[in-house]
């Protein structure tokens, strides 16, 4: 147990309380707890003023938490039996009453919090459906950061309303709102954000501003994620973000050309100027001439490169730059009373004259809130001294450092600041913890860390942010002028010596770390969950060291655990800054132009690495000057040929190559004619047959040298291919009619001599010797002979009934289908050989979902997709007996089914959920053996293969990612994300290569499964 000095406890209590009071969040109230343990000694202390005002914070506080979060607890037999039930002995007593304390409270912590993550997982995966969890996350934080300024911004009626007429007017010319820094122009653009999401119900706003999150440091990640919610809401593929901020020249205007008078849009960029060191500075991605119906605005701060750039680019007339003026006295004054009226403050006249002569020459809304932060910290109704001769932004600032390090020594201060100036993304709590820590804490004495953190979080407030990554906090500075007052208080060299000991700590080794060696006073981030931080923060600090990092960037193994752990986008800005010290290298831009092809796949799952090397190095170095120009490069691609990790050897075109990129004239992505239906032709998966309405031909291809084996003409309106299993005879779909081609002999076999509605499905029976279908009047089942052509048999699904959709079992015995006529729908099965209706299932207030059912091999078991028709609870799996009707298990998702499929080696049922999670239940019992969250947003088609893994990919092209999964565990194997919407994908028998057909492609791609055996050995020593 820690003993405190009382005054100091108080003091940090009572900030603590101001960090509640200040918050104004109800979901705040709501799971806050009290516990109040009294003590029943006689002995009164007399009170004191601090110890007052802590009380009555206390007491407001305590009236907004509800009643069943308050625990009142008293020492003695009462406090003994709240805590037990009983008045036990002293023993008893020891080892059960905290104990109590801890299960009551971890039951109530418990029930809250999972309500917190039922409501993040909604909003995660329904409110944010479509979108990257990054894009998410970078909204969340900008609509955070509009609230913030909502809250403090005073009415400037004549700019608010300049503004405004610029994003109703004709003018087709970005407007820039200029002003020196610290002047209202954020707020100025938050304040119009809402007001055009009030005004313009059917206007895109996008708005961003710099600094805000860890996707908005840089003008790349501002650019790519304005560029990400474009597409997602004007129709276009978010891979297009991708793309480097020299192609977004082109790129994003393009975007822009999607807004019509229905729908048009209006982007506000907030601090362009702000952003990180390591960030590009040009502007030129933008047109100066905006398409119709777009309005681009920008603040900028007076004197900036880019403003001087702009001033160059766009015409200087009153339309297009709007000027920010310093606020009147009385605004400033406001600002400050309003603030300090939040805090539940305020000053007497004298200080009120006094701050009336300090923003006399620092009349601007930065200043006023600064102010109004240190003016919280008087305790006294005079004026202090160390304000009467310097009152300037920075000055205010050293003199606050210097009365906050009378609590917290100076020391502990500076390392606080400065470790905020030297990591790039800010500090996690833990690890300012350990920052605070002196040698002799960190070598076990009593720590007053977490105090001193909870002091320093209040009291620099107005200078720090909180943001969101991964799952942890962060602590940054709020904006580049506070950064630079830091920056300029600490120093240089104190700055430098921070540079050199993080880094030091992070390249501590980890025997180091297992012998218990601790470098003093550095960051700690070498845990295994927090291995991203380490990989992105050291590579950072070295370059700003100008240390080399070179061997690096060249080794596969240290790109494939840097792209697996980290941000790829991250990673090419390190090589940028890389390659401003070194323009000479030749290689860099080398490697730097395939992670850029790459970034978008690499950032869905940075395991594709080597895929990603193999596919895009096609044809590159077949050139021998390459070879010797780039020998690093060559090294990284030949790691690809046989990958220490599961990975995709490619071939076909589903990606864009090194050598297209580098061409002045590209290849079109598109093709005149492409390739519309597909089908395996063998059991092995060697040869393949296609489709292509354009050309109204059928090939067989050999998929390994995708190479044309036999070519069928003058088809017309084939909507399917199956293969007969008899030599290269293949079943040929058309909308009512079915015929069987011979693709050797290039004839038409056989026709069937009735019509049929092929959208109901078809199924091979028999080793291709009958097929089963649905009449064209639907109200039958057909059975036709593939060699005649004539119907079999026929069964009669009975009057008033018009069937819909056709379930075969694989060893053809027993067919269902569902009736479209009768409600709810219900489902009815069949015995195919004697036309016998087997049973009949239906639920009141039910319908079964029969495209999302399955029979299993034999036909005794259905596996049928149910759906509740009286309220909105997502669809569910009912398995039944075929033959005795009853049900055998009962599965619910958290979210509606959209695909399924079963897998007789594993004896599992595998499902998918529009919620992008992956369930397997076993087959007879329906316990659950797995749960997995896919990659991709949303899955709808599921294959398996006989090595006990499956395959998920989306048929509608929303995700581009297949991936292949261990039926057994729920591991993912590999990932591949194509450059191209994938129109259909087929999974080998053997499980060891896909089929891909791209869209507007005229041959079929083949990806081939390889490293597999390193995965098992990893499986088997687990």
């Amino acid at each position: 147990m820690i003993l405190y000095d009382v005054v100091e406890s108080l003091q940090v209590f009572e900030d603590i309380l101001r960090l509640f009071h200040g918050a104004h969040d109800s979901t705040l109230e709501s799971r806050s707890f009290l516990i109040h343990l009294e003590s029943s000694s006689d002995t009164e202390e007399k009170p004191t003023r601090e110890s007052s005002r802590v009380q009555h914070l206390l007491a407001e506080w305590e009236n907004k938490i509800p009643d069943d979060f308050k625990f009142n607890f008293f020492d003695g037999d009462s406090w003994e039996e709240l805590w037990n039930g009983d008045t036990p002995t002293q023993e008893t007593n020891q080892e059960g009453s905290f104990d109590s304390l801890g299960n009551r409270l971890k039951h109530l912590l418990s029930s809250v919090f999972e309500k917190y993550e039922e409501e993040k997982k909604y909003f995660a995966k329904l409110s944010g459906k479509g979108i990257s969890w990054q894009l998410r996350n970078e909204l969340l934080h900008q609509q955070t950061e509009i609230r913030n300024h909502l809250q403090t911004f005073r009415d400037r009626s004549d700019l608010l309303s300049s503004l405004m007429n610029y994003i109703t007017g004709p003018q087709n010319h970005p407007l820039v709102v200029r002003g020196r820094q610290g002047r209202g122009k954020s707020a100025l653009l938050a304040v119009a954000s809402v007001l055009c999401g009030a005004v313009f119900p059917t206007m895109p706003v996008f708005f961003r501003s710099a600094g805000v999150s860890p996707e908005s440091f840089t003008q790349e990640q501002i650019l790519r994620s304005i560029c990400e919610q474009l597409a997602t809401l004007y129709g276009e593929h978010p891979s297009v973000a991708s793309r480097s901020i020299a192609e977004h020249n082109s790129y994003f205007a393009n975007l822009l050309k999607r807004a019509c008078s229905e729908r048009p849009m209006v982007i506000l960029l907030d601090g362009l100027d702000q952003v990180e060191e390591y960030s590009g500075r040009s502007l030129k991605w933008f047109p100066a001439v905006l398409p119709q119906h777009v309005k681009l605005v920008l603040a900028l701060r007076e004197g900036s490169s880019e403003l001087q750039e702009l001033q160059e680019r766009l015409p200087e007339d009153g339309s297009t730059f709007l000027e920010i003026p310093d606020l009147e006295i009385e605004e400033s004054l406001c600002i400050i009373e309003h603030l300090l009226r939040i805090k539940g403050r305020r000053l007497t006249d004298t200080q009120l004259s006094f701050i009336r002569i300090c923003v006399t020459d620092n009349s601007y809304p930065r200043y006023a809130h600064v102010f109004a932060h240190v003016a919280c910290t008087w305790h006294s109704l005079a004026i202090p001294e160390r304000f009467w001769i310097r009152h300037s932004v920075y000055d205010i600032f050293c003199d606050y450092i210097n009365e906050i390090s009378k609590t917290v020594s100076i020391s502990k201060v500076k390392k606080f600041l400065g470790s905020l100036a030297t990591l790039k993304h800010g500090m996690t709590e833990s690890e300012i913890f350990q920052v605070l820590q002196s040698s002799l804490e960190q070598e076990g004495a009593n720590s007053d860390c977490p105090l001193s953190y909870i002091y320093l979080k209040h009291h620099l407030s107005a200078i720090c942010r909180a943001s969101y990554r991964r799952g942890h906090k962060f602590t940054h500075y709020k904006c580049q002028l506070l950064r630079k007052l830091c920056k300029t208080y600490l120093g240089k060299e104190y700055l430098e010596e921070c540079l050199k000991s993080t880094l030091t700590y992070l390249d501590t080794n980890e025997e180091n770390l297992m012998n218990g060696e601790v470098v003093k006073n550095v960051i700690k981030t070498n845990h295994k969950h927090q291995r991203w931080r380490e990989l992105e923060e050291t590579t950072h600090l070295q370059i700003k060291l100008n240390l080399s990092v070179r061997k690096n960037f060249f080794s596969h193994q240290w790109l494939y655990e840097r792209v697996t752990f980290g941000d790829v986008y991250l990673l090419l800005e390190e090589i940028k800054m890389y390659k401003r010290r070194n323009p000479d290298d030749r290689e860099i831009d080398i490697l730097r132009k395939f992670l850029q092809l790459s970034a978008y796949a690499l950032r869905i799952d940075g395991k594709q690495l080597y895929t990603q090397f193999y596919g895009r190095s096609k044809g590159y170095f077949a050139d021998p000057e390459s070879n010797i120009k780039y020998p690093k490069v060559k090294k990284l691609i030949r790691s690809s040929m046989k990958p220490p990790v599961p990975s995709f050897h490619t071939s076909g075109p589903c990606m864009r190559t090194l050598l297209d990129a580098q061409k002045l004239f590209p290849p079109s992505s598109k093709n005149k004619d492409s390739l519309d239906r597909m089908s395996w032709l063998d059991r092995g998966s060697t040869y393949l047959v296609t489709y292509s309405s354009s050309k109204g031909e059928i090939v067989g291809w050999n998929v390994n040298q995708t190479k044309q084996m036999v070519t069928f003409k003058e088809e017309e309106c084939v909507v399917g291919l199956k293969t007969l299993g008899i030599n290269a005879e293949v079943l040929v779909l058309h909308h009512n009619q079915m015929e069987v081609v011979d693709l050797t002999k290039s004839i038409v076999k056989t026709r069937m001599k009735e019509l049929i509605d092929v959208s109901q499905g078809v199924s091979v029976l028999d080793n291709g010797k009958s097929i089963l279908a649905i009449s064209e009047g639907h109200d039958e089942i057909l059975r036709f002979d593939t060699c005649s052509g004539h119907v079999a048999n026929r069964i009669f699904a009975g009057e008033d009934k018009q069937l819909d959709c056709l379930l075969v079992s694989d060893n053809g015995e027993v067919c269902v289908s569902g009736d479209a006529v009768q409600k709810p729908y219900p489902l009815y099965a069949w015995n195919v050989e004697s036309g016998v209706l087997l049973r009949h299932f239906a639920i009141p207030h039910h319908e079964f979902q029969i495209r999302l059912s399955l029979l299993n091999d034999d036909g005794r078991m259905l596996f049928a997709t149910t759906k509740e028709l009286l309220d909105s609870t997502p669809s569910f799996l009912l398995v039944y007996d075929t033959t005795a009707g009853s049900i055998l298990w009962e599965a619910k998702p958290n979210a509606n089914i959209t695909a399924i499929c079963l897998c007789y080696e594993t004896d599992r049922v595998i499902s998918a959920t529009e919620m992008g999670t992956i369930h397997a239940w076993d087959l007879h019992t329906g316990d659950e053996a797995f749960a997995v969250w896919a990659n991709a947003n949303r899955v709808n088609k599921i294959e398996t293969a006989k090595n006990k893994t499956f395959i998920t990919w989306d048929s509608c092209s929303q995700s581009r990612c297949i991936q292949v999964w261990d039926t057994i565990t729920g591991n993912n194997i590999a990932t591949f994300t194509a450059d191209y919407n994938v129109q259909d994908c087929l999974f080998s028998q053997e499980g060891n290569n896909i089929a891909l057909l791209i869209c507007d492609k005229d041959e079929p791609a083949l990806l081939s499964l390889k490293g597999v055996e390193h995965a098992q050995e990893d499986t088997h020593q687990e």
